[in-house]
């Protein structure tokens, strides 16, 4: 047992203030909306590291645990992720980002994932976790863009109201497009009509997903139709192997919204300039014209 006297009050103070400035001056701010910027100019990034993410919009997205369906999680490791997306009018790209100390699955990691399903996990709700469980990323939508404010559950969708996914896993190189209704019934989409990829980084404790897929596809009946200037629905679920997360139990968002923005015709900028200088010319004219018509009288 380390001695009391070994380390100093000040010490330990000086310790909590530095772990205190780790943390932002202000929580970050929620928003309801994620846009989507337009890019006029390039292709889309192919890369979750792409350097031209540090200039994309970042949108806070809070989660906490699953604890409506059974089996239900109380301690979910991923408290948040951040959302950024572009698009060209054709294509749209997602970047989802969200801290996690593991890739999952990490041998040194499985006892301490034993020991949180053997102390979080509701005693008479069983786990569905197993060692080697990997994390997974689900972005869901529902399945046709809602034309009043009602939505499918946010738990991937209901019976009546299904849910559309984009689906990634860590030990697969790709993402699966899914029909869901009701949490755990995901139902992937033949491979002929799998129109959504994925791209993942892991570095320095933090996952890096990006997301990749035309706005419009040919299976308009299975696929969410992504229209411009259109806002949709959004929400996410997060699931850390190594934190004893598996099936149900899961970090998940409600739903928030992704705006895709419009691009803006350069005779938005050009017309009040015009309107402006023809304006002027005329004004120039008729003034003119009144002093040469006060200086003959």
């Amino acid at each position: 047992m380390i001695a009391s006297n070994v380390i100093t009050d000040d010490q330990l103070w000086s310790l909590a203030h530095y772990v205190r400035s780790l943390a932002p001056e202000d929580p970050p701010e929620t928003r309801e909306v994620i846009t989507s910027a337009v890019l006029t100019e390039g292709e889309l990034p192919t890369s979750p590291t792409d350097e031209r993410w540090a200039d994309v919009e970042r949108f806070y997205i809070p989660l906490v645990g699953q604890i409506v369906v059974k089996p239900r999680w109380f301690d979910p490791r991923v408290k948040s992720l951040w959302v950024q997306a572009l698009h060209d009018s054709a294509n749209v790209a997602m970047l989802v980002s969200w801290s996690d100390p593991s890739r999952s699955p990490d041998s040194e990691w499985a006892p301490f994932a034993q020991r949180v399903v053997d102390m979080m996990g509701p005693k008479d709700e069983g786990s569905t976790w197993v060692p080697g469980s990997t994390d997974q990323l689900v972005v869901q939508f529902p399945q046709t863009v809602p034309t009043v404010m009602e939505r499918p559950y946010f738990l991937q969708g209901d019976p009546r109201r299904p849910a559309y996914l984009w689906s990634w896993r860590g030990d697969q190189d790709r993402a699966v497009e899914m029909v869901a209704r009701g949490l755990g019934t995901g139902q992937e989409q033949p491979a002929t009509s799998q129109q959504v990829t994925a791209v993942a980084s892991w570095a320095e404790g933090e996952w890096r997903v990006l997301f990749r897929r035309s706005l419009s596809t040919p299976d308009s009946i299975a696929d969410l139709q992504l229209p411009r200037a259109t806002v949709v629905p959004v929400a996410f679920q997060v699931w850390d192997g190594d934190n004893g997360e598996a099936g149900n139990q899961a970090a998940v968002s409600t739903w928030y919204f992704l705006a895709l923005e419009e691009a803006v015709p350069a005779t938005v900028f050009v017309a009040p300039v015009a309107a402006f200088l023809l304006t002027a010319v005329v004004g120039m004219v008729l003034v003119s014209r009144a002093q040469k018509r006060a200086k003959g009288q």
